[in-house]
């Protein structure tokens, strides 16, 4: 749509990147702008991407606490998948403070 706009009234590419990134919470805000985009067509790409990877750490941070609740032991026998699972948590945390900053 962006691309149809034109040239008369639209905004320039820099505003349109930002109008775009600031319409989603901030969490989701600022992975996006971490992307650094240089189009606006990348960051649509780069939306995609960022929300697949929320919905995974979503996926794993719920199945970590279902497993909390039930009394099961967190860890796996394998230790991948264990490290993984420590620095997704981490992630998880370092966003949260991001959002309370």
């Amino acid at each position: 749509m962006y691309s149809k706009i034109t040239t008369e009234v639209k905004p320039a590419t820099t505003s349109a990147k930002l109008t775009y990134a600031s319409a989603f919470d901030s969490d989701f805000y600022l992975l996006l702008r971490e992307r650094r985009c240089a189009t606006l067509a990348d960051m649509q790409d780069a939306a995609l991407e960022v929300e697949s990877n929320i919905m995974v750490v979503e996926k794993l941070k719920g199945n970590v606490e279902r497993r909390r609740q039930r009394g099961e032991p967190s860890s796996s026998s394998d230790p991948k998948i264990d490290k993984m699972t420590k620095m997704i948590e981490s992630l998880t945390f370092e966003i949260s403070k991001l959002k309370v900053e």
